[in-house]
C-alpha cells in the first residue's frame, strides 16, 4: 500500500443524481494503475473510468504547455470489479508521445506525482508543474514527475505497425526506445477509433467550422507533398480547385498512433512495400493531439489530423472525406474508413492484482456499446464483442465490420 497525498485542499463536490465528496488530502491508496500510450484515448478512458467511481473522479494535470502526464483518483464502486467496491484507487495516464509508450509493457517512463509540492486546485482538477521535460530523455528538470513502470498500454494501432517512420527514433529528435520495434504483444482490440482530417478556417473562407469536402486521393497528393499550395487541391466534387495559398502540414511525433494511422490509411505505409513517405513540415512535431489541433488552428493554410473530436477545435475545419462525414456512426456502418482498432497491452509480469482487476474491467466496458461514453465522439464498439443493432445511431454505435486486430486487412463483417 501506498500514501499519495493530494496536497491541494479538496472540496465537496456533487456528482449528477446523487450527493458524493472528493478524498482529502493524505488520501491512503489501496492501489495504482500506471497507464500509458494513446492521447487521442485518453478522454475516453477517463469518462468511463468515472462510471466506476462512488465519489468525485478528481483529476491532476501538469500546467499549460506541460507534457501530457495526468491522474485520476477516487473511491471505486461495484461496477470497478470483483473486490473493488469501497477501494480508493490511482489511475497514472501517460499521453505524452503517443501510442507507441503503451506498446511496451513494463517500460521506465515518467508518470506525473501529486505527492510533490506544488500541486495546486481543489476537487476536482488539481495542477502539478513539470518544468524543463524532454522527450528525447523522457526527464524533467524539476517538478511533480516520477519513474514509474507501464502496466497497462494503450495504442491506436496493434504493436506491430509502429515501424519504419512510425517508429521512435533518435533522428527526429525523440527518444530511442531500441533498435527494432517491439514484438506483436498480441493484444486484443477493443473498440473502434475514428480518426479525422482538419484544416485551418483559412481553407474554408475564413470561417472556422464549415466542412470541406477532399478527396482521399488529394489528401494522399497533400500528405506526401505532391501538392504544395491548396490552389493545386480539386474539391472533392471536381468542379474546381480550393483557394489558393500555401499548404503547411501539421505532424505528430514519430510512435503517435493518429500519426501511424494517417501513414497507413492515406501514404500505405507499411502493409505494402509501395508506399509514400510523409513530406516534411515547417513545424516541430507535436507530441499530443492538444497541440497537433492547436498548430493546425493557429496557422494558416495548415492540416492536420486528430481523433474525432466532440466539438470543432478552435479556428478549424472538419474535412468530409471523398464527401463522407468523419462520425463514429459513419465509421460503425462502413461508409466512413478512417478507423483503427485501439488494443490495450500488458503480460502477466506487468500486471496483477486489483490493477488488473479494474484494468480488465474497463477493456471489459470499452467492449461494451452501451458504456462507451457519448461524449467521445470518435469512440465506436466493434462487432466481435457486441451484436449491431440496425440501424446503427448514436446511441449504439457497433461497428458492421472489423479488421480483427490486423490493421492491414480490409474491414469485413464479423458477428
Amino acid at each position: 500500500m501506498r500514501i499519495f497525498s493530494k496536497v491541494a485542499t479538496a472540496v465537496a463536490a456533487t456528482l449528477v443524481g446523487s450527493s458524493a465528496f472528493a478524498l482529502p488530502p493524505g488520501t491512503v491508496y489501496n492501489f495504482k494503475l500506471v497507464v500509458a500510450g494513446s492521447s487521442a484515448f485518453q478522454s475516453s478512458f477517463k469518462s468511463e473510468l468515472a462510471t466506476m467511481c462512488s465519489d468525485t473522479l478528481d483529476s491532476y494535470n501538469t500546467q499549460s504547455g506541460g507534457p501530457n502526464l495526468q491522474a485520476y483518483s477516487c473511491t471505486l464502486n461495484s461496477a470497478a470489479g470483483s473486490g473493488l467496491n469501497g477501494l480508493k484507487a490511482i489511475v497514472f495516464y501517460r499521453a505524452e508521445g503517443g501510442s507507441v509508450w503503451g506498446t511496451i509493457p513494463g517500460l521506465s517512463i515518467k508518470r506525473i506525482d501529486p505527492t510533490v509540492a506544488g500541486c495546486t486546485g481543489a476537487s476536482p482538477t488539481y495542477t502539478c508543474t513539470v518544468t524543463g521535460y524532454s522527450l528525447a530523455t523522457d526527464n524533467i528538470t524539476s517538478g511533480a514527475a516520477v519513474n514509474d513502470s507501464v502496466m497497462l498500454g494503450v495504442s491506436d494501432l496493434e504493436a506491430s505497425q509502429f515501424v519504419l517512420e512510425n517508429w521512435v527514433d533518435s533522428t527526429d529528435g525523440s527518444l530511442k526506445l531500441g533498435t527494432n520495434p517491439p514484438a506483436p504483444i498480441g493484444g486484443n482490440p477493443a473498440v473502434g477509433q475514428a480518426f479525422a482530417v482538419y484544416v485551418n478556417k483559412s481553407v474554408t473562407g475564413g470561417v472556422a467550422g464549415t466542412p470541406i469536402s477532399i478527396s482521399k486521393q488529394s489528401l494522399t497528393s497533400i500528405f506526401s507533398g505532391l501538392y504544395s499550395d491548396w490552389s493545386q487541391v480539386p474539391n472533392a466534387a471536381g468542379t474546381g480547385f480550393l483557394s489558393a495559398g500555401p499548404i503547411s502540414v501539421c505532424l505528430r511525433d514519430a510512435g503517435s498512433g493518429t500519426q501511424a494511422a494517417a501513414s497507413l490509411f492515406f501514404n500505405n505505409q507499411h502493409c505494402s512495400d509501395v508506399g509514400y513517405a510523409f513530406a516534411g513540415s515547417p513545424f516541430a512535431r507535436n507530441a499530443s493531439t492538444g497541440t497537433e489541433l492547436t498548430c493546425v488552428g493557429n496557422n494558416a493554410g495548415a492540416i492536420g489530423f486528430a481523433a474525432i473530436q466532440s466539438s470543432n477545435p478552435a479556428n478549424t475545419s472538419i474535412v468530409n472525406i471523398d464527401g463522407v462525414v468523419p462520425s463514429r456512426v459513419n465509421a460503425a456502418n462502413g461508409t466512413y474508413a478512417f478507423w483503427y482498432e485501439v488494443t490495450f497491452n500488458s503480460t502477466p509480469t506487468s500486471l496483477s492484482g486489483n490493477a488488473n482487476t479494474l484494468a480488465q474491467t474497463l477493456i471489459s466496458r470499452m467492449q461494451t456499446a452501451a458504456t462507451v461514453p457519448a461524449s467521445s465522439a470518435n469512440v465506436f464498439a466493434l462487432p466481435s464483442f457486441n451484436t449491431p443493432v440496425l440501424p446503427v445511431d448514436s446511441a449504439h454505435p457497433v461497428s458492421l465490420g472489423t479488421r480483427q486486430g490486423n490493421s492491414c486487412l480490409l474491414p469485413q463483417g464479423f458477428n
